[in-house]
């Protein structure tokens, strides 16, 4: 698969640059491959992001917004996608994710889907939530935005556990997102 495009961007000193691109990719492992050039200096730079996407059936989480910090969009907050997965102890750490492939019970045709997580810290958990109902939207999109605070944690690596529960399919699934949190 071979997309080409240009699009110009503001680049601020000290703040990432972000390009987003969509599309439709059969499951299996994948390879994106980004190639870039500054049009006013004729420098190149590439990456190359190796991922997975998965099947399309049964329950399953989108990858995981991870931010310390929420921006007002519509009048609604939503995660600002930065880029590093270093955080500052005392900071509230805000994910965002979408429940796929949820069954719908018959009556009400709507999903019913509980969600919780764990702050662990190697086998530990340091923090969690018990599970609770995530409410459809209109259309039916399970989105939970949840936020977890880094306050009185000790320096070191960390991972958040994100649990769904199917109630209407009896299926389950969860996703682990690391990070680090330093002073």
């Amino acid at each position: 698969m071979r997309d080409t495009f240009e699009q110009e961007i503001t680049v601020a000193a000290g703040e990432p640059a972000i390009v987003s691109r969509q599309w439709r990719m059969p499951p299996g492992v994948w390879q994106l491959r980004l190639l870039a050039r500054d049009t006013k200096s004729g420098r190149i730079g590439t990456v190359i992001h190796t991922f997975e996407v998965p099947g399309t059936k049964g329950l399953r989480l989108s990858t995981p917004i991870v931010t310390p910090e929420l921006e007002k969009v519509d009048g609604h907050d939503r995660p600002r996608v930065l880029m590093g997965r270093t955080f500052r102890t005392g900071q509230v750490l805000y994910c965002q994710y979408q429940v796929h492939g949820a069954a719908r019970e018959e009556k009400g045709n709507l999903p019913q889907v509980a969600g919780s997580w764990e702050l662990r810290r190697g086998e530990t958990v340091v923090r969690a939530s018990a599970p609770t109902r995530i409410r459809p939207a209109a259309d039916g999109r399970l989105t939970r935005l949840l936020g977890v605070s880094l306050a009185d944690l000790e320096i070191g690596d960390y991972s958040l556990v994100l649990s769904v529960a199917d109630e209407v399919a009896g299926s389950s699934t969860s996703a682990t997102e690391a990070f680090s949190v330093l002073p």
